[in-house]
């Protein structure tokens, strides 16, 4: 107790021989100077050894005892601290929102590449048909008829890039015409074997275009006169010397909706069935004659299948 008043009292002696303020702290630090204000948080004031210098800054909270210069003590000794704040982890839950991520439409137009190699589209299907055979009828004469004729046919269609491809298959034919004054009968067999171009104008439907040769096989061609004096039945082939073997030359266009193929075209013959001269039992002679067997017309439905479908 002793000691501490001896130091009160030497630090009023200082006081009074300096003139200056005295600040102490609860560190027990000293700090000569000049107050310029004091608030109820803070205490400004300049330094005893730089009194136009800057301006220093104490919290009241650390500051102890004031003596002013006039010898005045005040204390701040009751004031407390206020408590450093703690720094405590919080965990932050990121809110969750739902956001439903839109698809990017993008078009990609893939590079046209020209390639012999099969496409992804494959056609095959049957066919039934009824057309027209335009063939001589007399022996003498260059008379001809048109004779309908029936198809059943099987159609096998390869496609190859930007629509193009090979149209193919067997037919078998058979046809006649009985009559009055003659009748024909007719049976035979083609394969087709021809370049084709389809364009699909939207799905499910499409055209048709081809052309290309056509190898026929007849195998019977008969014709008979009636109400004549030299009239018999008359065998082309075996009897006339006509050839079996006919090379054609066809063309058609074709509309297909769905599986469902409609079918009109046309062939020409290019190899003479016969060419000689006609004898008949040595009374009459004509030649040279040469023949053709032209098929001018033929209108055929079909259902297609399509056997390999193209990627998306």
């Amino acid at each position: 107790m002793k000691k501490t008043i001896l130091f009160f009292m030497l630090l009023l002696v200082s006081t009074f021989l300096f003139a200056d303020d005295v600040i102490i702290l609860r560190s027990s630090v000293r700090i000569d100077g000049k107050i310029e204000s004091i608030s109820n948080t803070e205490l400004r004031y300049k330094k005893a050894n730089d009194l136009t210098g800057a301006t220093f800054i104490t919290p009241l909270t650390e500051v102890s005892l004031i003596i002013w210069e006039n010898g005045e003590v005040i204390s701040y000794a009751d004031i407390k601290a206020a408590p450093k704040p703690v720094a405590q982890k919080v965990k932050v839950t990121p809110k969750k929102e739902n956001v439903t991520a839109k698809p990017i439409e993008t078009t990609i137009t893939p590079k046209r590449k020209w390639s012999l190699t099969p496409s992804d589209t494959t056609l095959m299907g049957v066919s039934v048909g009824i057309g027209m055979l335009r063939i001589p009828i007399d022996r003498r004469y260059d008379r001809w008829v048109d004779v309908p004729i029936y198809q059943l046919g099987y159609i096998f269609q390869p496609e190859f890039k930007y629509g193009l491809g090979v149209k193919t298959g067997v037919n078998l034919e058979f046809g006649g015409m009985p009559g009055y004054t003659f009748s024909v009968l007719d049976i035979g067999m083609n394969f087709p074997l021809q370049c084709s171009y389809r364009y699909e104008w939207f799905k499910g439907f499409s055209t048709l275009i081809y052309t290309g040769p056509i190898f026929d096989f007849g195998m019977v061609l008969k014709t008979k006169l009636h109400a004549q004096p030299y009239s018999d039945a008359y065998n082309f082939y075996s009897d006339g010397g006509y050839k079996g073997f006919n090379c054609l030359w066809g063309f058609g266009i074709a509309a297909q909706y769905n599986g469902w193929r409609f079918t009109f075209d046309g062939s020409v013959g290019m190899v003479y069935k016969y060419m000689g001269e006609i004898n008949w039992g040595g009374q009459y002679s004509f030649g040279p004659v040469e023949r053709y067997i032209h098929k001018p017309i033929t209108l055929s439905i079909a259902y297609m299948f399509n056997c390999k479908k193209k990627e998306k």
